[in-house]
């Protein structure tokens, strides 16, 4: 008779803070901008993600740029001249954003609330 031992690798999960790699928005300062959207598009983030929502509606086009996956930049282009940036937008609301059944009234209320900031 014989046995067969086996054994199972399990692989460890740990919880780290990953730095900046690969990237170059940990050093970004939007103080004093004149292109702060030409600046944000040419800055290697960790997270850049993208929504199509509309040809016709605001918003027609949203980009979420984030360096800690938790907060970022979100920018819009409302009409085919025209596009806005807001700071400081939580990954919550992108995510939300992102899968809303109707992002074009999401978007509105995410529009109030961070162009108080």
């Amino acid at each position: 008779m014989t046995l067969f031992a086996s054994s199972a690798l399990a692989q460890v999960e740990h919880n780290f803070i990953v730095g900046p790699n690969n990237t170059t928005c940990d050093s970004l300062k939007t103080e004093k901008v004149p292109d702060l959207i030409g600046l944000v598009r040419s800055t290697k983030f960790r997270i850049v993600e993208e929504l199509k929502v509309s040809r016709y509606k605001v918003p027609r086009h949203v980009w979420f740029y984030s360096c800690d996956g938790k907060t970022g930049y979100l920018i819009v282009r409302e009409t085919e001249a025209s596009e806005v940036l807001f700071e400081g937008v939580g990954k919550e609301d992108w995510n939300t954003l992102l899968n809303s059944k109707d992002p074009i009234t999401y978007y509105e209320n995410l529009k109030a609330k961070y162009s108080q900031n």
